[in-house]
């Protein structure tokens, strides 16, 4: 069995880029935008967020795709 390779770790004090990848449509059910996932909310909050507000809607989103 082999060891999984480790991630590289980001320069929290930086902005992440926007998870944003064009497919913006809302799913009915989730209330999540299909293409990032991210909730209404957290689309509206983007611009506005701090770097801290921003990584932690990142990790929101990482447990998401990884649920």
């Amino acid at each position: 069995m082999s060891e999984a390779t480790p991630r590289p770790a980001f320069d929290r004090t930086r902005p992440p880029r926007s998870p944003c990848i064009g497919l913006c449509v809302i799913d009915g059910d989730t209330r999540l935008c299909m293409g990032c996932a991210r909730s209404t909310e957290e689309i509206s909050a983007w611009p506005d967020a701090t770097v801290a507000e921003k990584w932690a809607i990142i990790d929101e989103l990482i447990k998401r795709w990884n649920a």
